[in-house]
């Protein structure tokens, strides 16, 4: 139980003016777009457009999901971006050579995967430190408590 209040009490610490200290700890829904390739699409806005990365990541405290998928988005620009097209849009833009084909796949990479799923990786390591030591004291065996021999007992030695 004390190493419950223990990991509540660093919880709420690290969550007070997180932001203040540095810490990245966060709620809620985040989206960045990285930057893949120039493309010869014009937005709605008449701008050139550029093939994009939207990593999405879920956070609670930690983040517990993150994805990747291809979006389009203004040159130089990181804050909007534009779904990619599908099917037969998709086709006519690559037929066109407006869009590369094939496209590239959008992907996070090791670290980005078990940074994304980090909440998920820490609840198993405080469960964990808190079953082993439970594993550990089942499978110890106690070791035969020896009393000494006494008068009455025919085995004993004396």
């Amino acid at each position: 139980m004390k190493k419950v209040l223990l990991a509540a009490a660093i919880c709420l610490t690290l969550c007070v003016n997180a932001d203040a200290r540095g810490i990245p700890v966060k709620f809620g829904e985040e989206e960045k777009i990285e930057h893949i390739a120039d493309v010869e699409l014009k937005s709605p806005r008449n701008k050139p457009m550029a093939l994009a990365q939207k990593v999405t990541t879920k956070w609670f405290i930690l983040p517990y999901r993150t994805t990747a998928e291809l979006a389009l988005t203004d040159r130089g620009e990181t804050g909007r971006y534009y779904n990619m097209p599908e099917g037969d849009d998709l086709a006519g833009f690559q037929s066109e050579g407006l869009l590369p084909n094939p496209l590239p796949s959008a992907s996070l990479g090791l670290l980005g995967i078990l940074w994304g799923h980090s909440l998920w990786i820490a609840i198993f390591i405080i469960i964990a430190s808190f079953v082993v030591p439970l594993l550990r004291k089942q499978t110890a065996r106690p070791q035969a408590a020896q009393t000494p021999p006494t008068e009455n007992d025919p085995d004993a030695k004396v």
